[in-house]
Protein backbone atom coordinates (compact mmCIF):
# COMPACT_ATOMS: atom_id res chain seq x y z
CA UNK A 1 0.00 0.00 0.00
CA UNK A 2 2.89 2.37 0.71
CA UNK A 3 4.38 1.67 -2.72
CA UNK A 4 1.02 2.39 -4.36
CA UNK A 5 0.79 5.77 -2.62
CA UNK A 6 -2.16 4.75 -0.42
CA UNK A 7 -2.80 6.29 2.98
CA UNK A 8 -1.24 4.03 5.63
CA UNK A 9 -1.39 4.41 9.41
CA UNK A 10 1.15 2.42 11.44
CA UNK A 11 1.38 2.69 15.22
CA UNK A 12 4.06 1.09 17.42
CA UNK A 13 3.61 0.61 21.12
CA UNK A 14 6.54 1.67 23.25
CA UNK A 15 4.96 0.45 26.50
CA UNK A 16 7.03 -1.80 28.81
CA UNK A 17 6.57 -5.55 28.25
CA UNK A 18 7.67 -8.66 30.13
CA UNK A 19 10.96 -10.15 29.07
CA UNK A 20 9.26 -13.53 28.50
CA UNK A 21 6.97 -11.93 25.90
CA UNK A 22 9.79 -10.60 23.71
CA UNK A 23 10.68 -12.14 20.38
CA UNK A 24 14.09 -10.94 19.23
CA UNK A 25 13.64 -12.21 15.65
CA UNK A 26 10.41 -10.27 15.20
CA UNK A 27 11.84 -7.22 16.96
CA UNK A 28 14.66 -7.06 14.42
CA UNK A 29 12.11 -6.99 11.59
CA UNK A 30 10.24 -4.18 13.28
CA UNK A 31 13.45 -2.17 13.81
CA UNK A 32 14.40 -2.67 10.15
CA UNK A 33 10.99 -1.32 9.10
CA UNK A 34 11.43 1.68 11.39
CA UNK A 35 14.87 2.47 9.99
CA UNK A 36 13.54 2.33 6.43
CA UNK A 37 10.61 4.69 7.04
CA UNK A 38 11.92 6.77 9.96
CA UNK A 39 11.89 10.14 8.18
CA UNK A 40 8.90 9.54 5.90
CA UNK A 41 6.03 10.07 8.32
CA UNK A 42 4.68 6.54 7.92
CA UNK A 43 4.50 5.46 11.56
CA UNK A 44 3.96 6.89 15.04
CA UNK A 45 5.11 5.51 18.42
CA UNK A 46 3.05 5.86 21.60
CA UNK A 47 3.77 5.17 25.25
CA UNK A 48 0.32 4.63 26.76
CA UNK A 49 -3.23 3.64 25.85
CA UNK A 50 -4.38 7.23 26.39
CA UNK A 51 -1.71 8.60 24.04
CA UNK A 52 -2.65 5.99 21.43
CA UNK A 53 -6.32 6.98 21.65
CA UNK A 54 -5.48 10.65 21.21
CA UNK A 55 -3.09 10.06 18.27
CA UNK A 56 -5.34 7.73 16.31
CA UNK A 57 -8.39 9.97 16.83
CA UNK A 58 -6.48 12.99 15.56
CA UNK A 59 -5.05 11.16 12.54
CA UNK A 60 -8.30 9.52 11.49
CA UNK A 61 -10.30 12.75 11.95
CA UNK A 62 -7.88 14.65 9.72
CA UNK A 63 -7.87 11.87 7.12
CA UNK A 64 -11.64 11.36 7.00
CA UNK A 65 -12.29 15.11 6.81
CA UNK A 66 -10.04 15.33 3.74
CA UNK A 67 -11.62 12.24 2.18
CA UNK A 68 -15.15 13.57 2.65
CA UNK A 69 -14.10 16.84 1.00
CA UNK A 70 -12.56 14.93 -1.92
CA UNK A 71 -15.68 12.79 -2.24
CA UNK A 72 -17.87 15.89 -2.39
CA UNK A 73 -15.69 17.26 -5.17
CA UNK A 74 -15.89 13.95 -7.04
CA UNK A 75 -19.68 13.91 -6.76
CA UNK A 76 -19.96 17.46 -8.10
CA UNK A 77 -17.46 16.88 -10.89
CA UNK A 78 -19.02 16.22 -14.28
CA UNK A 79 -17.36 15.42 -17.57
CA UNK A 80 -19.04 15.06 -20.93
CA UNK A 81 -17.69 11.50 -21.13
CA UNK A 82 -19.50 10.27 -17.99
CA UNK A 83 -22.27 8.39 -19.81
CA UNK A 84 -19.72 6.57 -21.99
CA UNK A 85 -17.57 5.75 -18.97
CA UNK A 86 -20.58 4.45 -17.00
CA UNK A 87 -21.36 2.13 -19.94
CA UNK A 88 -17.66 1.17 -20.29
CA UNK A 89 -17.63 2.31 -23.91
CA UNK A 90 -14.68 3.18 -26.09
CA UNK A 91 -14.30 6.88 -26.89
CA UNK A 92 -12.89 7.86 -30.27
CA UNK A 93 -10.71 10.86 -29.39
CA UNK A 94 -9.88 11.66 -33.00
CA UNK A 95 -13.50 11.85 -34.12
CA UNK A 96 -14.44 13.63 -30.90
CA UNK A 97 -11.90 16.35 -31.72
CA UNK A 98 -12.06 16.64 -35.50
CA UNK A 99 -15.85 16.96 -35.67
CA UNK A 100 -15.32 20.39 -34.07
CA UNK A 101 -11.71 21.41 -34.84
CA UNK A 102 -8.89 20.82 -37.30
CA UNK A 103 -5.61 19.27 -36.26
CA UNK A 104 -3.02 22.02 -36.47
CA UNK A 105 0.36 21.75 -38.14
CA UNK A 106 3.08 23.44 -36.10
CA UNK A 107 6.79 23.79 -36.81
CA UNK A 108 9.66 25.64 -35.20
CA UNK A 109 11.28 26.02 -38.62
CA UNK A 110 10.88 29.26 -40.58
CA UNK A 111 9.11 27.53 -43.50
CA UNK A 112 5.65 26.32 -42.37
CA UNK A 113 5.20 24.32 -45.59
CA UNK A 114 7.57 21.57 -44.49
CA UNK A 115 4.69 19.98 -42.52
CA UNK A 116 1.16 19.21 -43.69
CA UNK A 117 -1.73 17.51 -41.88
CA UNK A 118 -4.26 15.40 -43.80
CA UNK A 119 -7.21 14.12 -41.75
CA UNK A 120 -9.23 11.02 -42.59
CA UNK A 121 -12.18 9.33 -40.86
CA UNK A 122 -10.20 7.33 -38.30
CA UNK A 123 -6.65 8.63 -38.73
CA UNK A 124 -4.48 11.54 -39.75
CA UNK A 125 -1.24 11.83 -41.71
CA UNK A 126 1.54 14.22 -40.76
CA UNK A 127 3.59 14.73 -43.91
CA UNK A 128 7.08 16.16 -43.46
CA UNK A 129 9.34 17.34 -46.27
CA UNK A 130 12.89 18.24 -45.28
CA UNK A 131 14.38 18.05 -48.77
CA UNK A 132 14.89 21.80 -49.02
CA UNK A 133 15.93 22.34 -45.43
CA UNK A 134 19.53 23.58 -45.45
CA UNK A 135 20.24 23.71 -41.74
CA UNK A 136 18.28 23.04 -38.55
CA UNK A 137 18.95 23.73 -34.93
CA UNK A 138 19.14 20.82 -32.49
CA UNK A 139 15.60 21.12 -31.10
CA UNK A 140 13.65 22.12 -34.21
CA UNK A 141 10.54 20.08 -34.86
CA UNK A 142 7.28 19.49 -36.72
CA UNK A 143 4.10 18.79 -34.75
CA UNK A 144 0.51 17.63 -35.18
CA UNK A 145 -1.43 19.49 -32.49
CA UNK A 146 -4.84 18.75 -31.00
CA UNK A 147 -5.56 21.86 -28.92
CA UNK A 148 -8.54 21.99 -26.58
CA UNK A 149 -9.93 25.46 -25.96
CA UNK A 150 -11.39 25.58 -23.40
CA UNK A 151 -9.51 22.75 -21.70
CA UNK A 152 -11.06 19.28 -21.73
CA UNK A 153 -11.68 17.17 -18.61
CA UNK A 154 -10.26 13.64 -18.87
CA UNK A 155 -10.33 12.93 -15.12
CA UNK A 156 -13.20 10.45 -15.56
CA UNK A 157 -11.00 8.28 -17.77
CA UNK A 158 -8.28 8.30 -15.11
CA UNK A 159 -10.73 7.50 -12.33
CA UNK A 160 -12.24 4.60 -14.29
CA UNK A 161 -8.84 3.14 -15.22
CA UNK A 162 -9.03 3.72 -18.99
CA UNK A 163 -6.20 3.10 -21.47
CA UNK A 164 -5.11 5.66 -24.05
CA UNK A 165 -4.46 3.61 -27.18
CA UNK A 166 -3.50 4.28 -30.79
CA UNK A 167 -1.62 2.86 -33.75
CA UNK A 168 1.27 4.59 -35.52
CA UNK A 169 2.73 3.83 -38.95
CA UNK A 170 5.78 5.38 -40.59
CA UNK A 171 6.19 6.08 -44.27
CA UNK A 172 9.54 7.30 -45.53
CA UNK A 173 12.28 8.34 -43.12
CA UNK A 174 10.47 8.88 -39.82
CA UNK A 175 11.82 6.61 -37.08
CA UNK A 176 10.26 8.02 -33.91
CA UNK A 177 7.97 10.67 -32.50
CA UNK A 178 7.25 12.30 -29.17
CA UNK A 179 3.80 12.05 -27.56
CA UNK A 180 3.10 14.98 -25.26
CA UNK A 181 -0.11 15.62 -23.32
CA UNK A 182 -0.22 18.94 -21.46
CA UNK A 183 -2.43 20.61 -18.87
CA UNK A 184 -3.70 24.20 -18.86
CA UNK A 185 -0.34 25.66 -17.84
CA UNK A 186 1.58 23.48 -20.32
CA UNK A 187 2.93 21.02 -17.77
CA UNK A 188 3.56 17.70 -19.48
CA UNK A 189 1.44 14.93 -18.00
CA UNK A 190 2.77 12.50 -20.61
CA UNK A 191 6.08 12.98 -22.40
CA UNK A 192 7.15 9.80 -24.20
CA UNK A 193 9.42 9.02 -27.14
CA UNK A 194 7.99 6.22 -29.27
CA UNK A 195 9.67 4.34 -32.08
CA UNK A 196 7.70 3.62 -35.22
CA UNK A 197 8.16 1.61 -38.43
CA UNK A 198 6.42 1.00 -41.74
CA UNK A 199 4.93 -2.19 -40.28
CA UNK A 200 3.10 -0.16 -37.65
CA UNK A 201 3.12 -0.15 -33.85
CA UNK A 202 0.32 -0.31 -31.30
CA UNK A 203 0.66 1.87 -28.20
CA UNK A 204 -1.23 1.50 -24.93
CA UNK A 205 -0.91 3.78 -21.89
CA UNK A 206 -2.83 3.06 -18.70
CA UNK A 207 -3.81 6.48 -17.37
CA UNK A 208 -3.53 5.65 -13.62
CA UNK A 209 0.12 4.69 -14.21
CA UNK A 210 1.01 8.21 -15.38
CA UNK A 211 0.24 10.26 -12.27
CA UNK A 212 -0.68 9.64 -8.62
CA UNK A 213 -4.05 11.46 -8.75
CA UNK A 214 -6.63 12.61 -11.25
CA UNK A 215 -6.20 16.37 -10.75
CA UNK A 216 -3.67 16.59 -13.60
CA UNK A 217 -6.30 15.23 -16.00
CA UNK A 218 -8.99 17.81 -15.21
CA UNK A 219 -7.63 20.41 -17.64
CA UNK A 220 -6.18 18.88 -20.81
CA UNK A 221 -5.07 21.63 -23.19
CA UNK A 222 -2.94 19.87 -25.82
CA UNK A 223 -2.17 16.50 -27.34
CA UNK A 224 0.97 16.72 -29.47
CA UNK A 225 2.65 14.28 -31.86
CA UNK A 226 6.11 15.73 -32.47
CA UNK A 227 8.96 14.77 -34.80
CA UNK A 228 12.28 16.45 -34.04
CA UNK A 229 14.69 17.14 -36.88
CA UNK A 230 17.53 14.93 -35.70
CA UNK A 231 18.80 11.47 -36.51
CA UNK A 232 16.93 9.79 -33.66
CA UNK A 233 13.58 10.83 -35.13
CA UNK A 234 14.02 11.34 -38.87
CA UNK A 235 16.85 10.49 -41.21
CA UNK A 236 16.11 13.23 -43.73
CA UNK A 237 14.10 13.64 -46.90
CA UNK A 238 10.38 12.98 -46.82
CA UNK A 239 8.32 11.07 -44.31
CA UNK A 240 4.73 10.49 -43.23
CA UNK A 241 3.61 9.69 -39.69
CA UNK A 242 0.13 8.18 -39.59
CA UNK A 243 -1.78 8.07 -36.30
CA UNK A 244 -4.79 5.74 -36.30
CA UNK A 245 -7.50 4.67 -33.86
CA UNK A 246 -6.74 7.27 -31.21
CA UNK A 247 -9.11 6.12 -28.47
CA UNK A 248 -9.81 5.76 -24.78
CA UNK A 249 -10.36 2.06 -24.07
CA UNK A 250 -11.96 0.78 -20.83
CA UNK A 251 -10.04 -1.70 -18.72
CA UNK A 252 -11.44 -5.21 -19.25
Amino acid sequence: MIKKGKQVFVFFSDKPIRRSERNEKEEKKVEAFKRKYRNRGVYVEYGSDEEFSEIITRNLTRYLTAELANEANRIDEYTRFDSSIMSKEEVDLLYDYTQFCEIKSVTSYSDPNIVKIVTHKDCFDMEINLCNVEKTEKQEFAMALLEYAPCDNWSGFFDAGYFLEFDAVSGGNIKAFQLEIKDDIRNKIIDKTMTVSEKGEHFQIWLPSTTRDLSSWRKISQVCFTVFFNAAYVSGGKGILTIENLKMIPKK
